[in-house]
């Protein structure tokens, strides 16, 4: 799995685009290097060229508590996850209820597409 971070100052967005097999230990690195410095408002999870399949919902469940925890002082941020798979899309909507659940001070919402992602990103 590869994970590209992509920091867009001007537009205050962290984006990561996930490439090959999920792997979990590479993604809680990856949340733990949005906070490695001040956080950008806007985060996009581009997982369009992740491969899911290995993944259980109880990991996804796992990662998303511990996003929650440690997003928790990230007030009026926004996540964006981009998920062009019907298996990881679904994934994506979990993680969103499950944000919700969990009492995240910021806002997710999941797309198909990376062009939709960055409008919703951008609009607010």
């Amino acid at each position: 799995m590869t994970i590209e971070k992509i920091i867009d100052e001007e537009n205050d967005l962290t984006m990561f685009v996930v490439t090959g097999e999920a792997i979990e230990e590479e993604m809680f690195g990856a949340v733990d290097s949005i906070y490695e410095r001040a956080p950008t408002r806007r985060i996009l999870w581009d997982m369009s060229g992740a491969d899911m399949s290995s993944v259980t919902p109880n990991q996804v469940r796992t990662f998303v508590d511990y996003s929650v925890e440690r997003g928790k002082d990230k007030i009026d941020g926004l996540t964006a996850l981009v998920a062009s798979g019907d298996l990881e899309f679904g994934f994506a909507r979990m993680s969103g209820s499950l944000t919700e659940l969990g009492g995240a001070p910021y806002s997710l919402n999941c797309f198909r597409t990376r062009e939709e992602a960055i409008a919703w990103l951008l609009s607010a």
